[in-house]
């Protein structure tokens, strides 16, 4: 099993995560484990996902 870290800078939005879950979901990437550190501006997401 190959698996990648994905590290996604985004706005601290309502709404954001789920954007990104849903582009995965669609692609068929599984999401094997998350990190996120935030700001009041903004937060990086990092994500091990595998195919």
């Amino acid at each position: 099993m190959k698996v990648e870290q994905i590290a996604i800078f985004l706005e601290n939005k309502s709404g954001r995560l789920a954007e990104i879950t849903q582009i995965l979901a669609e692609n068929g990437i599984n999401i094997r484990a998350l990190s996120l550190a935030d700001t009041a501006d903004f937060g990086i997401l990092r994500l091990l996902v595998n195919d």
